[in-house]
């Protein structure tokens, strides 16, 4: 057994490590992203090969392009949403002119939901 592993999970879980091979995920930058962690090989008690290291390798540079796209696209629609948040207050702008208070309170509704808080006060 490996010294570096700790069988506190096994002993409150009931489960039973007997190989682990772990790596890390990297983005295009080399940077760690997320780790993987395969745990028993089947048959079981069969430990982990090189083959079976270089097989993950191989499959991880995909893991992380997946990792930093779901990334890249999550921060994309949040930048989206404030975009068009931002929109609606031009839109409503140019419909209410002619009430500054139906404005404001149109602005503050907006505020809301593009703080994200639970009051805007003015």
């Amino acid at each position: 057994m490996d010294h570096r592993f700790s069988d506190e999970i096994d002993k409150l879980t009931g489960y039973k490590t007997q190989s682990i091979l772990c790596m890390a995920i990297r983005n295009s930058d080399g940077e760690v992203i997320g780790v993987v962690q395969a745990i028993n090989k089947n048959p079981s008690g069969t430990p982990f090969t090189e083959d079976d290291e270089k097989v993950l390798q191989m499959y991880l540079p995909f893991c992380g392009i997946s990792i930093s796209n779901a990334k890249l696209f999550s921060e994309s629609r949040k930048e989206y949403e404030r975009s068009r948040a931002l929109l609606e207050v031009v839109n409503d702008l140019f419909e209410e002119q002619t009430d500054l208070e139906k404005i404001v309170r149109k602005i503050m509704q907006r505020a809301l939901t593009l703080l994200q808080c639970d009051c805007c006060i003015m």
